[in-house]
């Protein structure tokens, strides 16, 4: 009996949990509204050029000359509308405007606003300090209560911040090593609706909510064997978090709740074990000219260990299983340019390829992206010799991200479609202030 019922309510619930906090992080978000938005991210652990670099890659913070501040203010627009297909068999309608806070039916999404802000403390010119305090969004997805897919997901929502302190030496003239650890914190919150079917009454519903705190570190290497070409490579490790709540269930029919009494899913406490991904990418950057430059990426995140989540159920006894969301790893490649107009206006554009998180066989409407294709450009004007603004814009295109054939038990029943809308823009304002 356990495992039927965690396989139709923990183990949904366990891959909502995936899929939203996977959302966050984009199937891996680079964007934090600096500068480099402008490039889709392209040449990030070798560019250098702000105190971002301090998160990007730490090893970087030693090319700034002076001590300096870089902040951001940017805004998430996401459009998500799900179409479903001849394959589905729960009654209800499609999942519209998925990605805002609040359902509609339009695809006119509700822009979410977000900042960063990070410190480089110049010591020395070889030696370097810095700090990167990042905000996630508090959106996330919300599909309504009426939608076909509803015992999947009806909202599945996020906020999360990440500090990330560092530490910058310069070896010699050509090579730089830097370092630093990160402090965590996410908030996780989904509902699902619950069959009634056996017992004949309407929905039910349930509810997870939890957070904890993470740690982890990341570390970098930049190569500059002359003063036109610069090599970066940049390590992020894994994060663990374990998110433990007493999931709350409305509107039970009286046979699924002795069910659910009887396993120790009601009124015991729910633990998910989840780890977020190790990530690397190098990082290339070649000024052509003194007015043009070149940059790219190539990297690798493990997704395949974020998508095995350990669920424990404890009340008078305690199960555990283990669910396989079938994430495997991503890779990704970028590619940028940046030319100088004048002398105080440089323009970036750049290009991102993600390859697809999880195959349409096993994705869901909690992890709804394909391949992700990225388009930047920005504009920076050199105020004076101290400060620098810009702006910068990224469309990010999900896919049509299709589901095929989705069935995690019958009372979940079969989720089919795709989605005719799936993108987030970007906009952001960003400032560098030299000192």
């Amino acid at each position: 009996m356990f495992r039927i019922v965690v396989r139709i309510i923990a183990l949904a619930l366990c891959v909502t949990l995936v899929a939203s906090s996977a959302w966050a992080a984009g199937a891996y978000l680079y964007e934090n509204g600096t500068s480099d938005l402008g490039t889709a991210a392209a040449g990030r652990a070798a560019l250098a050029q702000d105190a971002s670099t301090v998160v990007g890659n730490p090893a970087g913070m030693i090319r700034l000359d002076r001590s300096q501040i870089t902040g951001s203010m940017y805004t998430i627009i996401p459009s998500m509308q799900f179409d479903h297909g001849a394959g589905t068999t729960t009654s209800g309608g499609n999942g519209f405007n998925a990605g805002a806070p609040i359902p509609s039916l339009s695809v006119v999404s509700i822009p979410v606003p977000a900042g960063s802000l990070f410190y480089v403390h110049s010591l020395s010119k070889d030696l370097k300090l810095g700090m990167g305090v990042a905000s996630a969004y508090g959106g996330g997805l919300n599909y309504g209560k009426e939608w076909v897919g509803r015992y999947y997901v009806q909202k599945a929502q996020i906020f999360s911040f990440t500090i990330n302190p560092g530490v910058a030496y310069r070896l010699n003239n050509w090579l730089s090593l830097g370092a630093g650890f990160s402090v965590n914190y996410a908030l996780l919150s989904q509902t699902a609706a619950v069959n009634n079917l056996a017992d004949r009454l309407p929905d039910g519903r349930l509810k997870f909510k939890a957070d904890d705190w993470g740690f982890g570190g990341n570390a970098g290497v930049l190569l500059e064997p002359n003063s036109r070409l610069r090599f970066g490579l940049t390590y992020r490790s894994p994060i663990d978090f374990s998110y433990a709540d007493h999931i709350k269930f409305t509107n039970l029919g009286p046979g699924l709740r002795r069910a659910l009494e009887r396993v120790g899913v009601l009124g015991g406490e729910t633990t998910l074990d989840q780890t977020n991904p190790q990530t690397v990418m190098a990082s290339w950057y070649y000024a052509v000219t003194d007015q043009l430059a070149l940059m790219g990426n190539f990297g690798w995140q493990n997704w395949k260990q974020y998508g095995d989540v350990d669920v424990t159920v404890s009340s008078e006894t305690t199960r555990s299983a283990t669910s396989d969301a079938h994430f495997r790893d991503t890779w990704h490649q970028a590619i940028g340019i940046q030319y100088r107009l004048s002398r105080p206006w440089l323009l970036s554009a750049g290009f991102a390829h993600d390859s697809a998180p999880v195959s349409k066989f096993h994705r869901t409407p909690t992890a709804p992206y394909d391949e992700n294709l990225r388009y930047g450009v920005g504009l920076q004007y050199d105020w004076n010799e101290r400060v620098t603004v810009g702006a910068a814009y990224e469309f990010l295109d999900l896919g049509d991200a299709e589901i095929a054939n989705l069935n995690r038990g019958p009372l979940a029943g079969t989720l089919q479609g795709d989605y005719s809308s799936n993108h987030v823009q970007f906009i952001a304002l960003n400032v560098i202030w030299k000192f």
